[in-house]
């Protein structure tokens, strides 16, 4: 009888939470009604460090979006601003926080969150394709010629952007401009992608901080413009291993990018000449 009543109340499902109270308070107590909006008006230098942008390019970019992401009340419960799904998406995209940080912040649901940053960021792309240049990939001939079957994979964007780092001068003449760092044709640095592991890879992408990742390397200009970038494999998922083992550093070996300027990075990149 004892075990009958121990499988009784193991089969029992626990009752799933409708709302969480604290999410309620959103429109009261959420940052983009008291925090946000007070870095708005007292403090714009803070305001633009959250969102990377001022505001008046988030009320251009609000008003171009809105129509296409604004969602109806219904009796139920409330739909989320647009203007707080621009922030919850900027604000990821600035920062790289997690979900549950940005829930806390702005109170807003982890799975609502999920949805809202892909929605915002495929609508910003649809309202901006006509201002946004991409790499063309029939200079690629330069480094290596490229099959046209291979463009749409991610070597083929690598290969044709060592292009811009090719023709180096104009960003070296930025970096002495803007941050007084002459010769310089960018800055190389890392970023560990945390991933859900994929099937049967068993510790493949699993990292030093306990935690499943790629590696994703990239090189950035004098105005924060990505001349190039690359992602680790599982057979080089460290920051040197991404190094010794991408087109940047055969272009760099074989003497394909400009003389006399260099690539500055910290400890994890070996110095070469």
């Amino acid at each position: 009888k004892n075990w009958k009543k121990f499988w009784r109340k193991r089969d029992i499902p626990k009752k799933r939470i409708w709302r969480r109270e604290w999410l309620t308070r959103r429109e009261s107590q959420g940052a983009s009604t008291n925090l946000i909006s007070e870095l708005r008006v007292e403090d714009p230098k803070e305001y633009r460090m959250m969102l990377r942008m001022t505001t008046e390019k988030f009320d251009c970019l609000l008003g171009l979006i809105t129509p296409l992401i604004q969602r109806e009340d219904t009796i139920m419960r409330d739909a989320i601003k647009p203007e707080t799904m621009l922030e919850v998406t900027l604000n990821y995209l600035a920062t790289g926080n997690n979900y549950r940080t940005l829930s806390h912040l702005l109170r807003v649901s982890k799975s609502a969150i999920s949805i809202m940053i892909s929605i915002v960021c495929e609508t910003v792309y649809d309202c901006l394709k006509d201002f946004l240049k991409f790499v063309k990939f029939h200079a690629c001939e330069i480094i290596s010629p490229i099959p046209a079957s291979s463009f749409a994979n991610v070597s083929s964007f690598m290969t044709g952007s060592l292009i811009h780092l090719m023709h180096g001068k104009k960003v070296a003449k930025g970096f002495e401009a803007r941050w007084n760092i002459p010769f310089c044709c960018g800055a190389i640095d890392d970023k560990h992608v945390l991933i859900e592991a994929p099937p049967h890879t068993g510790s493949e992408y699993f990292n030093y901080k306990g935690s499943f990742s790629v590696v994703l390397m990239a090189i950035v200009g004098h105005n924060y413009c990505f001349p190039y970038f690359e992602e680790g494999t599982k057979r080089s998922n460290s920051d040197g291993g991404i190094f010794q083992n991408n087109e940047f550093s055969e272009a760099l070996e074989e003497g394909l990018l400009p003389d006399g300027c260099f690539f500055v990075g910290d400890d994890a990149f070996t110095l070469k000449s």
